[in-house]
């Protein structure tokens, strides 16, 4: 049996629930991030006299809210009701008063053509062509995504089902999903820019879980039937500092041209 290698489709509706929004799911960075990528957007909004952002896959808004010194306007879009309630919290507790958020997904933005400088998506689903549309020209879009070796020393611990392996992305080749993804950007952006990088990052064993829980690591995790899974992560890959994993991410910096149209 061939299985067909896929990405995730960005018109699914993932309803994440509040346990997104914990800290312990991102874990400690053991080593320095190879960008920053809030500064690579400040400095491109810096081209705009009055910049808009839209954020795709907004979450709780962390990510956006200390954005907003530098933009006119903010949106964030997300489908996840739960998500959104505590991204109002954390906009009202900020005291920002240009973050508006929006429910919608990633396939189907409810804006009008060219309405933002800048498009991101940290971390979420996004659709290249979405993006395309609802940028200014001489704007861009801006992605970043994990990788294939994206905790991977616990994703291939879950072993493989009848759709491949549960771990996310770990079936791609190195460098496949950089050309994957220069081909879909090449579709509508000239001026695309593609790089990779990774760090360490620490974990404690409730960090685990709640990842594992939260988001889709690995697919259909259960804490109990992947019992086994999870103590050879902990006795693998337990340091003195918690459970070791190497986060690995691919950012996309996409320039609209300043005559492009949809077509």
């Amino acid at each position: 049996m061939v299985i067909k290698k896929q990405l995730p489709n960005p018109s699914i509706i993932i309803p994440y629930k509040k346990g997104y929004a914990s800290d312990a799911i991102r874990g400690r960075d053991a080593t320095e991030r190879p960008w920053n990528l809030q500064q690579i957007i400040i400095e491109l909004a810096a081209q705009f006299p009055h910049p808009t952002l839209l954020d795709v896959g907004c979450g709780t808004c962390a990510r956006i809210i200390p954005l907003s010194d530098y933009f006119e306007k903010i949106y964030g879009i997300d489908p996840s009701e739960n998500i959104q309630e505590v991204a109002l919290e954390n906009i009202t507790n900020s005291h920002k008063n240009n973050i508006n958020l929006v429910r919608g997904h990633a396939g189907q933005l409810p804006f009008q053509d060219a309405s933002f400088s800048i498009v991101t998506s940290m971390m979420s689903f996004w659709d290249e062509r979405e993006m395309f549309r609802v940028l200014q020209p001489g704007g861009y879009a801006i992605v970043e995504t994990s990788g294939n070796r994206d905790k991977e020393n616990i994703k291939r611990l879950f072993g493989q089902d009848e759709q491949g392996w549960r771990g996310q992305r770990i079936d791609f080749d190195d460098g496949e999903l950089q050309k994957v993804y220069q081909q879909r950007f090449s579709a509508y952006f000239k001026d695309i820019k593609i790089r990779e990088g990774s760090w360490r990052t620490h974990y404690t064993y409730e960090g685990i879980i709640a990842l594992l829980t939260e988001t889709s690591t690995v697919r259909k995790f259960d804490k109990i039937a992947d019992s086994k899974a999870l103590a050879e992560i902990v006795n693998k890959f337990t340091t003195e500092n918690g459970i070791e994993s190497e986060q690995q991410r691919i950012l996309i910096i996409a320039k609209k041209d300043q005559t492009s149209k949809i077509s």
